[in-house]
C-alpha cells in the first residue's frame, strides 16, 4: 500500500490547478457577462470542472498501489491535460 503522503500532494498539486482554473473562468463570467455565449461557454466549464473535480479526486482516493511512481509528475501533467481541455477557450 502506497504511503498517503504521495496521494496528499497529488492531491494538493491537481487542487491548485482547478482553483487557479475556477478562479479564471470566474473573472471570465464577469468579464462575459453581456456576451450570451461566452458567458454560457464558460458556465458550462465551470459545470464540467467541478464534475471533473469531483471524479479525479475519488480515483487518487481510491488508487492502490505499492509504487509511488504510479503518482509521480506523468500522472499529475496527465491530469493537468485534461484539466486543460476541459477550460480551453479555444475550442
Amino acid at each position: 500500500m502506497i504511503n498517503n503522503f504521495y496521494k496528499t500532494s497529488l492531491v494538493y498539486k491537481v487542487l491548485g490547478i482547478i482553483n487557479s482554473e475556477r478562479e479564471s473562468l470566474r473573472n471570465d463570467l464577469v468579464a462575459y457577462s453581456n456576451d450570451p455565449v461566452r458567458y454560457n461557454r464558460r458556465f458550462n466549464m465551470l459545470i464540467h470542472l467541478a464534475q471533473y473535480e469531483l471524479n479525479i479526486l475519488d480515483k487518487i482516493k481510491n488508487f492502490e498501489t505499492d509504487q509511488h511512481k504510479d503518482l509521480t509528475d506523468n500522472t499529475f501533467h496527465h491530469i493537468r491535460g485534461e484539466i486543460m481541455s476541459i477550460v480551453d477557450r479555444d475550442a
